[in-house]
C-alpha cells in the first residue's frame, strides 16, 4: 500500500510584503517535495499472542515493539542501549532474562533465530517477529 504525503508549510512575509489597504502579513505557501511512505503488514508474537498491524517499511524491530506497546496495554518491554551495538531486550511483559538459570529472550524472524539485533533487523513485508523465552547455552 502506498501512502502519499505532501508536506506544506506557512510562512509570513517580511514587512515588504504587507498589502499597503490592509497592512497584513501576507501568507506565503509553499510545498515541499511529494514523498512516499510504503506500508507493510507484520506481527508480533509473544507467548502466542499476536500483535498485527501495517508499519512504515524501513522500521526496525524496536520501533515496531515501541509502537505496538503504544497501543496494547497489555505488550510491554524494556532494555538496556548500547552505543554501536543498539538495544538489548531484557524484559518482555514482566518476564526478565535470568542469567542464573541462563534463561533469555531470542528474536526469531520468520521461525528462524535472527543473525542480527533488534535494532537492526529493518521488517520486511510479512515477517513474523517473534521473542522466545529459552535457554541460551554460551
Amino acid at each position: 500500500m502506498l501512502v502519499a504525503v505532501i508536506g506544506v508549510y506557512v510562512t509570513f512575509a517580511s514587512p515588504q510584503h504587507l498589502t499597503d489597504d490592509a497592512k497584513e502579513l501576507t501568507p506565503i505557501v509553499s510545498e515541499t517535495e511529494e514523498t512516499e511512505e510504503v506500508l507493510i503488514e507484520t506481527q508480533l508474537v509473544v507467548d502466542e499472542q499476536v500483535y498485527s498491524m501495517s508499519i512504515a517499511e524501513g522500521t526496525n524491530v524496536i520501533d515496531f515493539m515501541k509502537l505496538v506497546q503504544s497501543k496494547n496495554e497489555d505488550f510491554s518491554f524494556s532494555g538496556t542501549e548500547y552505543e554501536g551495538m543498539g538495544m538489548l531486550v531484557e524484559q518482555i511483559n514482566e518476564v526478565e532474562n535470568n542469567m542464573d538459570e541462563s534463561m533469555f529472550w531470542s528474536l526469531y524472524v520468520n521461525d528462524e533465530l535472527a543473525q542480527v539485533g533488534a535494532s537492526q533487523y529493518l521488517i520486511q513485508d510479512g515477517d513474523k517477529i517473534e521473542w522466545r523465552y529459552e535457554k541460551v547455552e554460551f
